[in-house]
């Protein structure tokens, strides 16, 4: 072996060890983007769980708002069935009445 020889092996493996720290922090590096990524999924899921649970919320807030209306409108159509039997029996009074009257004449 020759004197330069030695030099380059020595070069060498501090290159070695100088790939080994690279390597080193780019792992670390690369565990950190995991982690980040993972968190990121995690806020995100999170965060569609909340606005799952405000659809939710909006969903059952307009079923009820649905069923309070329902009923007004079927209360409605009820005022307007009674008034209509009202006045058809208020007719039919009134007729029985001039046929009474035309009949008392006599």
């Amino acid at each position: 072996m020759a004197p330069g020889d030695h030099v380059r092996l020595g070069a060498g493996a501090h290159l070695g060890q100088g790939g080994l720290r690279h390597l080193h922090s780019l792992h670390g590096i690369f565990q950190l983007v995991l982690g980040v990524a993972v968190l990121g999924k995690a806020l995100a899921s999170t965060a569609f769980r909340f606005l799952n649970l405000a659809l939710v919320h909006l969903d059952l807030a307009l079923e009820l708002l649905d069923q309070v209306l329902q009923a007004y409108l079927v209360f409605l159509v009820l005022i307007v069935l009674c008034g209509q039997l009202l006045q058809r029996t208020v007719v039919l009074s009134q007729g029985l009445d001039v046929i009474l009257v035309l009949l008392l004449e006599d």
